[in-house]
């Protein structure tokens, strides 16, 4: 393991190196880019400017000295303007071909470090459900014992039936263990909307993992932990460092998985209002039936009422108001029979 250690230093370290060679490379070619284009600028300008100088010589028929020193000056910064472009040009490339090496580089560097850490990790597993393994032999030895020392006189009665010695045994194993790793019993509802408790997993073929195992032989016949972890965890995580190391998936580590929802029955918040009027609103594909008093109903529910003008916050004085006008109002008019209200009686809320 050393070894292994010491040789991913050595490639992690390789791989800094050629970056920082490239990087310090690229600097200068485009230091040296900077200043040719620089120097072509200048003498771009001494062509402009001698060719200028010639055409004013032309038209104004100076003596023929005078004309081929104006051409030779042309000539001669013209050619300086050719080479140092020519020269920028193939410096531009060079540059291009460097920024393209770097960019390769760090990609590699980047798989590199990703597919180490996935390795890292698959045999940090591996060793510590190697130990796990270990642990557990003491373990089912002491279970044993325990075991072979009850006799019926351990048995516990329960209100529907005995717990023999087997199941008693069973009893206090899971209190040890939870008595040290609490988290592998739970009570609270998972994901699944089932009480979450220490159970079996068995892998299948697409790497997700079921309670359940068609081959019945794998109940019976237990791997121990270094072996599960090795289908469930370490085969998967080597292969994806291979794939990522050679180019066949993105250089990307898992995010985090989000904490799962565990607000299964959590009911919405209410607030009291006083209904003006009869309304009916819908609450999980059902129309709910509200007669003109007080009630408590969601917050968005509540919200649009008022806004409405169909109903009022019942802890106001207006309310109160109101509520005694109503309740006036009621003692006056006979009460009928039947429902209370019914669905043609109310006001159709439009809520969101």
């Amino acid at each position: 393991m050393k070894i292994k250690k010491t040789v991913e230093s050595l490639v992690a370290a390789v791989a800094s190196t050629d970056i920082a060679a490239i990087e310090a490379k690229l600097t200068k070619l485009e230091q040296r880019r900077a200043q040719l284009a620089e120097s072509l600028d200048a003498v771009t300008h001494n062509a402009i400017s001698a060719s200028t100088l010639r055409r004013e010589l032309i038209i104004a028929n100076r003596d023929q000295q005078d004309l081929e020193e104006a051409n030779a000056r042309v000539r001669t910064a013209e050619e300086q303007r050719v080479a140092l472009d020519d020269a920028l040009r193939t410096l531009d490339q060079q540059v291009s071909a460097l920024t393209t090496r770097l960019s390769e580089a760090k990609d590699k560097a980047e798989r590199e470090r990703v597919a180490v850490i996935l390795e890292n990790e698959a045999h940090e597993v591996q060793k510590a459900s190697e130990a796990l393994d270990k642990s557990v032999k003491q373990f089912a030895s002491a279970y044993q014992q325990l075991r072979s020392v009850m006799s019926p006189a351990s048995c516990l009665r329960t209100p529907a039936a005995w717990l023999r010695e087997e199941e008693v045994t069973r009893v206090i194993a899971a209190e040890a263990l939870a008595g040290k790793v609490p988290t592998l019993f739970s009570e609270e509802n998972g994901e699944v909307g089932v009480i979450a408790v220490l159970r079996r997993r068995f892998a299948t073929r697409d790497g997700a993992v079921l309670f359940e195992a068609r081959d019945k032989k794998q109940w019976a016949n237990a791997a121990g932990a270094q072996k599960h972890a090795e289908l469930l965890i370490t085969k998967r995580l080597r292969a994806n460092a291979a794939a990522i190391r050679f180019g066949d998936e993105p250089a990307v580590l898992p995010p985090a998985r989000p904490e799962p929802n565990r607000n299964y029955y959590k009911h919405p918040a209410e607030r009291h209002v006083l209904f003006l009027r009869p309304v009916r609103y819908t609450r999980g594909g059902r129309p709910v039936l509200c007669n003109a008093w007080t009630t408590r109903v969601p917050v968005p529910v509540a919200d649009a009422a008022i806004k409405q003008g169909l109903a009022l916050l019942a802890d106001t004085d207006e309310a109160r108001e109101k509520m005694r006008e109503m309740s006036e109002r009621r003692r006056r008019i006979p009460q009928r029979l039947g429902p209370a209200v019914t669905i043609e009686d109310t006001v159709d809320l439009v809520w969101t």
